[in-house]
């Protein structure tokens, strides 16, 4: 989701402290690097089953919805 990717990345460190930024930004990246690398085999799994245009269908839509619900929380910060 290169769309989405910069949108990810500024909510993370928006609230995030600057003291873990590091690892948060980290984090991120590993789990969009294991949902890469997942996805053709699952889409696998699913075409086997089904069609391969019900697997793509699949994979686009539930990447996309779980991806969207982050997007627009807004978490409010006390600054002591």
């Amino acid at each position: 989701m290169p769309l989405a990717a910069a949108n990810a990345i500024s909510t993370i460190y928006d609230v995030t402290e600057p003291e873990v930024r590091s690892t948060a930004n980290a984090m991120l990246s590993f789990m969009e690097q294991i949902g890469s690398a997942a996805a053709p085999a699952i889409a696998g799994l699913i075409a086997v089953r089904a069609s391969l245009g019900t697997a793509i269908l699949g994979i686009c839509t539930s990447a996309w919805s779980r991806g969207a619900p982050g997007q627009g929380q807004v978490r409010e910060h006390s600054i002591a």
